[in-house]
């Protein structure tokens, strides 16, 4: 009975064993005999004309390929890529560039190493529309948004290089392009000197690039404090046939002055005067001018405005 059950158990392993090896070499014939069917093939353009970009191309083809059953199984799973010289078809000055079905299956034989043709259901041709490029240099605009501590001035405006930038794109978008954007800058409580680096801001543009990606910008802080000072006043345009008194002769200035140079500005520094031909006569007044002040003092204010004179004859 044992020996019975052992003899079924071996007949049952020499029955699959053949089994399996005879599907085996079913499919190794099968697979290796030459086959022709149609393979999709990946198109890569290379080698665009100067000034161009691709608006426009197909990006594969069916073509007819005689080879093994292997082979298709594995064009199946990974479908062959082509690459395409367009210079080599581009006509000076063209929109496009045709390239007729003659050309495009000996491209397409030369990189698979067999020859194909074109299927039927594939098209006769390829057209491939081009964009032409243009530059065009625009100015740079910075977008900040800086909040000074207080005691603190900015001293001039902020400063960056490069000012401009160089934009490539198409003719049509790039008529449409004045200026390029920075990335906002915002910065408070500011109370030194900053350095930044900001980033342009590419126009949402296809096809748009510029020619740097960055500038740096920088902002010059200084802080400053105020000053009192005490200045005569000088009457100016006076006929010199009457004796006049200015009422007050000394005039108060309040001045803002950066911190390191306060030490270096003195009365001596500023002119204040009244011009007599400006006379308010009806009143009997005249009027305070600040006429000069040195460059590192901001926001002079004159204690009055308004000055009473007395002449005397």
């Amino acid at each position: 009975m044992a020996a019975a059950r052992f003899k079924n158990q071996n007949t049952t392993k020499v029955f699959l064993f053949f089994l399996m090896f005879s599907t085996l070499l079913w499919v190794l014939t099968k697979f290796s005999k030459q086959y022709s069917s149609n393979v999709n093939v990946n198109l890569e353009y290379q080698n665009l004309p100067e000034n161009t970009l691709l608006s426009n191309a197909p990006n594969s083809i069916s073509v007819n390929y005689l080879a093994n059953g292997f082979e298709f199984i594995y064009y199946r799973i990974k479908p062959p890529t082509v690459e395409l010289n367009l210079n080599k078809y581009y006509k000076e000055k063209e929109n496009n560039i045709l390239i007729d079905r003659q050309a495009l299956e000996i491209e397409i034989s030369k990189d698979l190493d067999r020859e194909v043709a074109l299927s039927n259901a594939s098209k006769n041709n390829i057209e491939v529309e081009l964009d032409h490029i243009a530059n065009k240099e625009v100015p740079i605009l910075i977008d900040a948004e800086i909040e000074l501590q207080n005691g603190f001035r900015q001293i001039d405006s902020i400063r960056f290089e490069p000012t401009k930038v160089i934009v490539s794109a198409p003719t049509q978008v790039l008529d449409s392009i004045d200026y390029i954007n920075t990335e906002k800058w915002e910065a408070r409580n500011v109370n030194k000197t900053l350095i930044k680096k900001l980033k342009l801001k590419t126009p949402k543009f296809e096809k748009t690039f510029l020619d740097l990606d960055n500038i740096t910008a920088s902002i010059q802080v200084k802080e400053f404090t105020q000053k009192n000072l005490k200045v005569p006043i000088t009457l100016i345009n006076k006929p010199d046939n009457i004796t006049l008194m200015l009422i007050p002769e000394v005039i108060s200035l309040m001045v803002d002055v950066d911190i390191d140079k306060f030490n270096k500005v003195s009365e001596n520094d500023f002119e204040v005067v009244c011009d007599y031909a400006k006379r308010n006569e009806e009143d009997g007044i005249l009027y305070a001018k600040l006429k000069s002040s040195p460059e590192h003092v901001f926001n002079v204010k004159l204690s009055e405005v308004e000055i009473d004179y007395l002449i005397f004859k």
